[in-house]
């Protein structure tokens, strides 16, 4: 659906998201509460249109000096990572903060090309051996906030699809959203019903 049939079928409920301020809030609120649970919950299927990779399709890889490397900025979780090493791809065990400080003081089992290791923590990503250079990161990044804009250039208001950002999520996870936003105004409404209520 676009925002203004999610607007048509919100209007149906309540006229509090008229104005497309609280609309974008609301709606950029319910988005977000989806896609927390989604992660907390690891449904990465309905997380796949949020899915980023750095390094392949012409994207640059993530460039660690010394073993250390900036988060990206729109990173919320990990999905994996791998390195060329003779152009074979070699996955990086992605590590807890203590299995990652246990490997850095054992003797026997300290990280190898073959089987590298890396570990989040704050805002970065620690990499041993640490003479890795690039590195191809998987990971999901926080959707775009959805933007309903008004043109009116003909003298009213109506809906601008083309400047307006709209939802990533299936339609179904759509519906999801107008559910969480209703609620959140005290408005009970089934799928069935906000199906039945589309254009």
């Amino acid at each position: 659906m676009t925002l203004d049939e999610i607007g048509y079928v919100v209007s149906q409920y309540t006229n509090v998201l008229d104005h497309p301020e609280e609309f974008n809030t609301r709606m950029n609120w319910g988005q977000n509460q989806l896609f927390y649970e989604c992660i907390k919950n690891k449904n990465f299927e309905l997380l796949e249109p949020f899915k980023y990779v750095r390094g392949e399709n012409g994207t640059k890889p993530l460039t660690f000096v010394n073993g250390n490397c900036l988060l990206p900025s729109d990173y919320v979780y990990a999905r994996g990572m791998y390195y060329l090493l003779d152009s074979k791809p070699i996955r990086v065990n992605m590590l807890s903060v203590s299995e990652y400080e246990n490997f850095m003081v054992s003797a026997l089992e300290y990280p190898t090309k073959e089987y590298p290791i890396a570990n989040i923590i704050s805002d970065r990503i620690r990499l041993l051996p640490k003479d890795i250079r690039f590195v191809v990161f998987t990971y999901i990044k926080k959707p775009d906030d959805i933007f309903y804009a008004i043109d009116t250039s003909l003298g009213y208001a109506r809906y601008d699809a083309e400047n307006s950002i709209e939802f990533k999520w299936s339609e179904n996870d759509q519906v999801t959203i107008i559910m969480l936003v209703l609620e959140s105004l005290g408005i009970v409404a089934t799928r069935e019903e906000i199906n039945a209520k589309k254009k």
